[in-house]
């Protein structure tokens, strides 16, 4: 995750700075037919938050021409206090500093909401893709006053990315 630098956006002026994260972790997806996939995630964070955060997800997908596939679902995300504290809470000094009132951020169900992704095969190793999702803020991360009064339970995503797969056997 990228760092917040609270001089970023003046919604963020007093709260201090969150250093980036590096999530570490791991992925399980199961295809109960060829058409729809679910997968769950788990990661540990390292640097700006040191806890663990949990994605699952399901997805149908609808191959549009040979190469072209189009793929969504629901997502749901939960986290741990260690990782929804540094960016949720609001200790005594940022109350202080920002106008806003303490909160004690604990962690649970995080959010819900929906993904969408478009991809195009090249070739078996090279892969391009452009996604969307939406998600809603639920539990302590939506309570938060940062969320309540200078900002939106309501958060939307959107990127674009390459993919290159190795291909390699073990004997």
């Amino acid at each position: 995750m990228p760092g917040r630098k609270s001089f970023d956006y003046s919604e963020l002026n007093g709260l201090g700075d969150v250093k980036a994260t590096v999530e570490l972790g791991g992925f399980v997806e199961y295809y109960p037919v060829d058409w729809f996939r679910t997968r769950g995630e788990l990661r540990q964070g390292i640097g700006g938050h040191h806890g663990a955060v949990a994605d699952l997800s399901a997805d149908f997908i609808v191959p549009v021409i040979q190469r072209l596939i189009v793929s969504a679902g629901p997502r749901f995300t939960w986290e741990s206090t260690q990782a929804t504290a540094p960016y949720f809470s609001v200790e005594g000094i940022q109350a202080l500093s920002s106008g806003l009132p303490m909160f004690d951020a604990k962690g649970g169900a995080h959010s819900f909401g929906f993904g969408g992704q478009v991809s195009y095969r090249f070739n078996p190793q090279w892969e391009v893709h452009a996604y969307v999702e939406y998600e809603r803020l639920l539990g302590d991360s939506a309570h938060s006053p940062l969320v309540t009064l200078r900002g939106s339970p309501n958060q939307t995503t959107v990127g674009i990315g390459a993919s290159y797969s190795f291909d390699f056997k073990i004997r």
